[in-house]
């Protein structure tokens, strides 16, 4: 249908350009009609003069007046030549003409189109076109300009924010985690970069939740205990280090809230119910506190009202640990804390304290300095 289409539209094109061709000269037929109207008024005129309704003279002069009219036409009108229009076989050889183009044309446009053209690809709307993926040569020279520029400028943090999600999408997960250190430097901690930092790590050592990650996970699940990614991972952790009786806990906490029909909600099911039984697990790991009434009330507690309850649980730590300086996780826990409330001072305060604690002890002065710079704290 639609070919069919195109060619009467062609061919209707085609016909309006060789319509003035086809018809006859318009200043020939006229010069006819003026011959004839000639011949009339002089027929006309005789017989006026035979009847004695004019006399000799005036028959004369109005003859002569529309002899003088018609050699005035005539000489306007052009001189038809042998290859004029006129002839009937001038007449056909353009009209034969005019059916050659009009089959010509569109026969040769289709064969064209079918050629260079893509006549069965669908069509694409302009929404599709907006969407379509940029060419990947544009998308790496650009991604080259923004690395150069953030070498020279790492303290833009908007630029770190842009350039972290480009390195997940391409597999680059160290660089997407550097990125998103780089970013809350600048722009300060939050609990979507830390859910984004958490899992650029675990990406980046091949699904293992490092200690690194499983700290990351920690200060996001403080910021929001609504949110199942740091409960996953926190399981996934804990099952990953053998601590079954705490991964089941994480994992069951998640699926309380979680809607039981999503993929994801059937997955930890199931990595639930694979987990060891109680019966089976290690002594070390029965010997570990499950999460306290206390952590659960402050779960459920509204947001202002939570953040609050943190504020005195993380002070309630730092009172222990200053009665107890070698409990290293604990420092470690509040040197986290305190950046994720936003508190940089308290933060290098403990940080000192930390240090001064475990000035011995080279190893865990190692896990300090390396959180410490994970955090924006220096080292």
């Amino acid at each position: 249908m639609d070919l069919l289409m195109f060619v009467i539209l062609t061919a209707l094109a085609i016909l309006s350009v060789l319509w003035p061709v086809l018809r006859r000269s318009k200043g020939a037929g006229q010069l006819d009609s003026d011959i004839a109207f000639y011949e009339a008024q002089a027929s006309e005129l005789e017989r006026d003069l035979q009847r004695g309704l004019i006399s000799a003279a005036d028959a004369a002069q109005a003859r002569a007046s529309a002899a003088r009219r018609l050699m005035a036409l005539s000489q306007q009108m052009p001189a038809k030549t042998a290859s004029d229009t006129d002839s009937p076989h001038a007449l056909t050889q353009v009209r034969w003409l005019g059916l050659a183009a009009v089959l010509a044309v569109p026969i040769i446009a289709v064969g064209l189109y079918a050629r260079i053209g893509q006549p069965y690809f669908p069509d694409m709307p302009l929404q599709a076109r907006l969407e379509a993926p940029p060419d990947r040569t544009d998308m790496m020279a650009a991604l080259a300009q923004l690395e150069k520029h953030l070498a020279d400028h790492p303290e833009d943090g908007r630029g770190q924010e842009l350039i972290a999600p480009v390195y997940m999408r391409m597999g680059r997960f160290a660089d997407a985690a550097k990125a998103w250190r780089a970013a809350m430097k600048v722009n300060g901690p939050s609990l979507e970069r830390w859910l984004d930092l958490g899992q650029a790590l675990i990406y980046a050592n091949n699904g293992e939740v490092t200690p690194e990650a499983r700290g990351v996970f920690e200060a996001a699940n403080l910021l929001s205990a609504e949110r199942p990614e740091p409960l996953f991972f926190l399981g996934l952790a804990a099952e990953q280090a053998g601590e079954f009786a705490k991964a089941r806990d994480y994992w069951t906490t998640l699926l309380a809230n979680a809607p039981p029909d999503l993929e994801s909600t059937k997955m930890v099911r199931a990595r639930l119910e694979a987990l060891p039984s109680a019966n089976s697990s290690n002594e070390q790991d029965q010997a570990k506190p499950s999460p306290s009434p206390q952590a659960d009330a402050i779960a459920n507690l509204p947001p202002q009202e939570r953040l609050t309850a943190i504020r005195g649980m993380v002070e309630g730590l730092a009172a222990r640990l200053q009665s107890n300086g070698q409990d290293l996780e604990g420092w470690l826990r509040l040197l986290r804390a305190y950046v994720v409330l936003q508190e940089k001072d308290k933060a290098l305060t403990a940080l000192t304290e930390a240090k001064r604690n475990f000035a011995s002890n080279s190893s865990a002065l190692a896990q300090i300095e390396n959180l410490a710079r994970e955090l924006g704290l220096g080292g």
